[in-house]
């Protein structure tokens, strides 16, 4: 049982696109799954579950009819769009929606923001997914780029000091950022930052406005094609940050086991339709240009960049989010230091893990 409800009726559909336009929706699409039965267990009737996935500037039901997604599912399951990665938090916080996504830092940014401080008992999010590029994506497109303009003299990391460097704040490439100026031996003072949304940082950097840019790999053609260079991934080892999604769940709703037993249900669906995503990159770049109005060369970097697949949340994963907290907090970003770990759950790790088992 499928309904989508648009709450912003501008594009009716977008994938996570991490860092910069923060227009990432939770888990797109889904395939037809069961339940696992349990020997000698009863099922959680499902019936009368209602499960609300919110997302930001667009919504999912083109794809998801193009993937033949949402059949069969035994639990009521609607769309909704709030427009922002604040909304959809907020959305979340307050139980209107069971689940949501983005980038990984949404999360760290809402706790560092609490006073008294959230604890393991009171913080009203869970993270139970979490996604990244396969290795030869990752490779082929690296998520992020620091581009420099033609003539600007630079050739280095160290060389932006001094320069103007445009990307979008609080997201992956703010990370991207203060990662930069880390290997590079820099401190925030040195460099001039020009904070402005993904697509208006590859326009300033194409018309010389600034000095540098930090871009999404499908932003880079219009800069590249003036003449700019590419003189840093996200891909090398000293300043590495990942495309990560990420999917959160109101706390409360893990204490449900007729919910936790749907949002098993949408996980497996999830990893199904990751792998179907990942071989028909060419009809989500065609919805992408019919909903949202993306120029085809945009649309197809961006279908075949954005393909993604389920990881279980490790000890490793959760040191990783540490460390970036951290860094934020050193580096003023976030006002108060944060405890990550008290918002992740390891429960779903096996319904993740059986479903990628079951695409090999």
């Amino acid at each position: 049982m499928v309904q989508q409800s648009h709450r912003n009726p501008k594009g009716s559909l977008v994938r996570r696109f991490r860092g910069g336009m923060m227009m990432s929706t939770a888990v797109v699409a889904l395939v037809i799954f069961a339940v696992p039965q349990v020997a000698g267990a009863k099922s959680p009737n499902l019936s009368g579950i209602s499960i609300t996935v919110g997302g930001q500037n667009g919504g999912t039901g083109p794809i998801a009819e193009a993937s033949g997604a949402y059949k069969g599912t035994t639990y009521k399951l609607q769309w909704t769009n709030e427009g922002t990665s604040t909304g959809e938090m907020t959305a979340l916080e307050s139980g209107a929606i069971n689940l949501g996504g983005g980038g990984d830092l949404s999360l760290i940014f809402l706790q560092a923001n609490q006073v008294p401080a959230w604890t393991k008992s009171t913080i009203p999010l869970t993270e139970i997914a979490y996604t990244e590029p396969p290795e030869q994506i990752a490779k082929k497109y690296p998520p992020f780029e620091v581009l420099v303009r033609k003539g600007s003299g630079i050739k280095t990391l160290a060389d932006l000091k001094g320069k103007k460097v445009a990307f979008a704040p609080g997201g992956d490439l703010n990370k991207f950022y203060l990662y930069i100026l880390q290997a590079a031996h820099l401190t925030p003072s040195e460099v001039d930052p020009v904070n402005l949304t993904t697509p208006l940082a590859a326009s300033a950097l194409e018309t010389g406005q600034v000095d540098g840019a930090l871009l999404n790999y499908y932003y880079t053609p219009g800069p590249l094609a003036a003449g700019a260079k590419v003189i840093a991934t996200s891909n090398e080892e000293s300043i590495e940050t990942p495309l990560v999604g990420t999917t959160f769940v109101p706390t409360k709703d893990l204490s449900n086991p007729a919910i936790v037993a749907a949002l098993k249900d949408y996980l497996t669906r999830s990893v199904r339709y990751e792998a179907w995503w990942a071989k028909h990159t060419g009809a989500v770049a065609a919805a992408y240009v019919q909903y949202l109005q993306e120029s085809p060369t945009l649309a197809q970097l961006q279908s075949e960049s954005s393909v993604a697949q389920y990881v279980p949340i490790t000890a490793s994963t959760i040191a990783a989010e540490q460390r970036a907290a951290d860094l934020l907090y050193k580096n003023g970003i976030i006002a108060h230091a944060v405890n990550v770990k008290i918002g992740y759950t390891t429960e779903f790790n096996s319904t993740i893990e059986k479903a990628e088992a079951a695409l090999k």
